[in-house]
């Protein structure tokens, strides 16, 4: 696989020397080689002309069962590109099924499922876009009214035509489709409307656990509870479902004013690029900037046993950044209230990363814990002296 150059950043854009390969890297330290391959701006120049109509990145994402992106394994062989192996279609997205076994490939008004490590051709079609369920049944949306779901055999199971002229389509736990105002949500067992959200979508992103959604505009984001219990009372019931759907499917948690261009969930903490190429993550309400990127990038995925952040540039030059999954638990239970499993966790973070946590601690007016945890002695003078 061709990588960049990867460089450590402390916060800023440039140009510092590598890190010391025998440190352990920061949490804005790459952890891939240093050494720049050719390849990849050979590939991604081939790629990029056959998507270019379609005017946007390349949709990809990663897969964490296989620790891979098994798109660019089986396009180098033994360091050498593999023409051959490159699809055809003028390539819009490539996206892997929830359990790693499947990867469709979606473009030029078609799509092919292959399989993730031996890429064999399973099953194909046409489709403007592609979405997974969470449990490994696909929807393909053929045209702006018309949308089938296939279950896990790769057999049609139902046709769709919305009612209104669907632009966008997102899977997950639920399946969103979008028009240019607004967005509705379905199950995906018997396409019932769960809720409908007046919003012009940019993207949506589910989280693994079906609780929380993101749900991105051109200017900000929104960050929903999905409420399956209410849910699923509601039809149990046998009322029946106006045009809105649902009225308390959603519940709105947090609106943050900047915009998501690509984005991922790790648990509870939504990871993302924003428009100044800026690398957040949020936990609660709370953007924390990883880093400054030196190009655009776009989130691949992130394998929570190495705690690494994979993004990959135009080119396909890929860079994986260190986000402690300790450090995303420790925030999410301090932000839930629970307190004493967040002190469980506070000792398998390393202390270098202490101050961190203090300064996370004090933003939440808890002062007393910060000047607990912090190590730097300046800082703790400056938290004794708010204290008293």
């Amino acid at each position: 696989m061709s990588v960049d150059v990867a460089r450590s950043h402390s916060g800023d854009i440039g140009g510092d020397p590598p890190p010391d390969p025998n440190r352990n890297p920061t949490s804005c330290e790459s952890r891939i080689s240093t050494k720049r391959k050719s390849r990849g701006t050979t590939i991604g120049k081939d790629l990029d002309e056959r998507r270019q109509k379609n005017g946007k990145p390349l949709e990809v994402t990663f897969c964490p069962q296989t620790y891979k992106t098994s798109f660019y394994m089986k396009l180098f062989e033994g360091g050498e590109l593999d023409r051959n192996r490159i699809p055809e279609a003028a390539l819009m997205s490539l996206k892997h099924n929830p359990n790693g076994r499947f990867v469709v490939v979606c473009g030029d008004g078609e799509y092919i499922i292959y399989t993730a490590l031996a890429w064999r051709n399973i099953s194909f079609g046409s489709a403007l876009e592609f979405a997974w369920s969470s449990d490994g049944e696909y929807a393909v949306r053929e045209s702006t009214t018309r949308i089938k779901l296939f279950n896990k055999t790769f057999q049609k199971k139902k046709n769709i035509r919305p009612t209104f002229l669907c632009e966008h389509m997102y899977g997950g736990t639920l399946l969103a489709m979008c028009s240019n105002d607004f967005i509705c949500f379905y199950d995906w067992v018997e396409c019932r409307l769960i809720r409908r959200i007046d919003v012009n979508v940019k993207n949506v992103y589910l989280a693994v656990s079906g609780d929380l959604v993101a749900i991105a505009s051109e200017s900000s984001f929104y960050i929903l509870k999905y409420n399956r219990d209410v849910v699923s009372s509601f039809f149990d019931s046998g009322s029946s479902v106006d045009e809105q759907g649902v009225e308390d499917a959603f519940e709105l948690l947090y609106e943050i004013n900047e915009r998501a261009r690509t984005g991922i969930w790790v648990g509870d903490c939504f990871i993302y690029t924003n428009t100044s190429w800026r690398l957040n993550y949020c936990v609660g309400g709370e953007v924390t900037t990883m880093c400054h990127l030196d190009r655009p990038m776009y989130l691949l995925g992130y394998l929570a046993n190495q705690s690494w952040v994979y993004l990959i540039d135009k080119d396909f030059n890929v860079k994986g950044y260190t986000l402690l999954l300790s450090l995303i638990e420790y925030k999410t239970l301090v932000m839930r209230g629970d307190l004493d499993h967040a002190n469980q966790i506070l000792p398998t973070i390393p202390p270098e990363h202490h101050n961190s946590v203090a300064r996370f601690l004090e933003s939440r007016g808890m002062l007393d814990d910060a000047l607990e945890v912090a190590t730097d002695p300046d800082y703790k003078f400056d938290l004794a002296i708010q204290l008293g």
